[in-house]
């Protein structure tokens, strides 16, 4: 859009703003793909950083086989990959993507697991994630916000499938009180699940810089 500008002799240039919300597309578009590109690059560093830690910090991991340890999260690293090269922010997306995170809930079941260490572990996934993006580049805020809601969606699947199983493994058919009493357990854990990824959600994207 062109218009001359009130007491001057030149001619002014203003953008429109379907110029400006396409370039801010372009921009983030960018963004996303050089982040999926070096997330591509660096990503049998980022499994064996997040085997590492996990061994270094979960108790109940440090006598598992890789295999067991690593289980489904090469799969939620390259469907990360996938969601920042396709572009697509939506929350629609990302929780539709994030689905895959259930398999790494049932598995941790197998591996006596306690809910607060598989909360870890997603933690730990985020943060490895983060090193490795920040070590070789700058970490732009929208794909930084994408990966916090990503990783926020893989912790809430993965935690209710956790729980789910963990309650009715303990069920036992012919207690009727014993199965209203973890129907009440489930829904109760449910909840507190939904709770603390709710404050996480609130408190990670006010700081700015996760660690």
């Amino acid at each position: 859009m062109t218009k001359k500008c009130r007491g001057l002799e030149t001619i002014c240039h203003f953008p429109s703003y379907h110029s400006v919300v396409v370039e801010a597309d372009i921009s983030r578009g960018n963004n996303f793909a050089d982040a999926a590109r070096r997330l591509k690059l660096n990503r049998p560093l980022i499994l064996n950083d997040f085997e590492r830690r996990v061994r270094e910090e979960i108790l109940d991991a440090q006598d598992e086989s890789r295999a067991v340890l690593i289980d489904s999260m090469p799969l939620l690293l390259d469907k990360l990959i996938l969601l920042l090269e396709s572009n697509v922010a939506t929350m629609e997306a990302i929780a539709r993507t994030a689905r895959v995170s259930k398999e790494h809930g049932e598995h941790r079941i197998g591996a006596d697991y306690d809910l607060e260490e598989l909360m870890w572990e997603y933690q730990i996934f985020r943060q490895v994630l983060f090193d490795s993006l920040e070590t070789d580049g700058i970490l732009s805020p929208d794909v930084r916000n994408l990966i916090l809601d990503f990783i926020q969606f893989a912790t809430r699947e993965g935690t209710k499938e956790f729980v789910k199983l963990q309650q009715f493994r303990n069920i036992k058919p012919w207690r009727a009180i014993g199965v209203a009493h973890s129907a009440y357990s489930y829904a109760t854990s449910t909840l507190i699940v939904l709770v603390a990824a709710a404050l996480q959600w609130l408190i990670y994207p006010a700081v700015g810089t996760a660690p």
